[in-house]
């Protein structure tokens, strides 16, 4: 499945957003703000599936916070919903932290399965 980076997380507190939980307002590569969080059975664009925070320690630059962001986003896919992970249609969006987010205490990462057809109805959730 494709991923994409958000990598403008500074702004957003990713601790807010919790698998489950769907959303509009999602564009690559704008900054995001407070995304709007919708019940799953409204039409939505995307749908937090994980979230979790990289390892302590100094920044490890941006290339590599997104490898590990995109890597754990992957695996964690195939536990929320092997479907979804099989399905082409379904594209991974990654939220991860800044350099100056990470100067702040942002480690955490969320992940959000969005439709590439489009909003959709209901949870990819198996």
């Amino acid at each position: 499945n494709p991923t994409t980076s958000l990598a403008d997380s500074g702004d957003v507190n990713v601790q807010r957003l919790a698998p489950g939980q769907c959303l509009n307002g999602l564009k690559e590569g704008s900054a995001i703000r407070d995304l709007p969080a919708v019940p799953c059975t409204q039409p939505h664009e995307g749908e937090v599936f994980a979230t979790f925070d990289l390892a302590d320690g100094d920044f490890p630059g941006d290339t590599e916070v997104g490898k590990l962001a995109e890597d754990g986003c992957v695996d964690r896919m195939k536990t929320y919903s092997a479907k979804a992970a099989d399905d082409p249609n379904v594209e991974i969006y990654f939220l991860h932290p800044t350099q100056t987010s990470w100067r702040l205490g942002d480690q955490g990462v969320a992940c959000v399965a969005m439709s590439s057809a489009g909003k959709v109805t209901g949870s990819i959730k198996d």
